[in-house]
């Protein structure tokens, strides 16, 4: 019995932002802005050194790209001190780029 990999779509992710985000029923260009943040999440999280595959079939990938993009909603139009990056975020950052998985 094989068992076919589940993958975290771009659909995924934008269904976890809004909800991290407490956003329901949001306009079309909303959405559309959080779908371009999660692209640029992923082209900045490559960027760190950490690959991001076009199919993401592990939580743990599609979790960091979530809160990436929800780190960059959240820090558009902030003062200095709150645009610095969350520590967890950061720490699970560098565990990857530095090859620890353990998260």
């Amino acid at each position: 019995m094989s068992c076919k990999e589940f993958v975290y779509t771009d659909d995924v992710i934008l269904s976890w932002l809004l909800e991290d985000l407490g956003r329901r029923n949001p306009a079309e260009s909303t959405v559309n802005f959080l779908r371009a943040l999660i692209q640029s999440a992923r082209a900045e999280i490559s960027a760190e050194g950490v690959e991001i595959p076009d199919e993401i079939t592990d939580i743990k990938t599609a979790m960091l790209v979530e809160n990436y993009a929800a780190f960059n909603y959240r820090k558009r139009g902030a003062t200095t001190p709150e645009t610095a990056m969350p520590r967890n975020l950061r720490y699970r950052l560098n565990n990857r780029v530095f090859g620890d998985t353990e998260e």
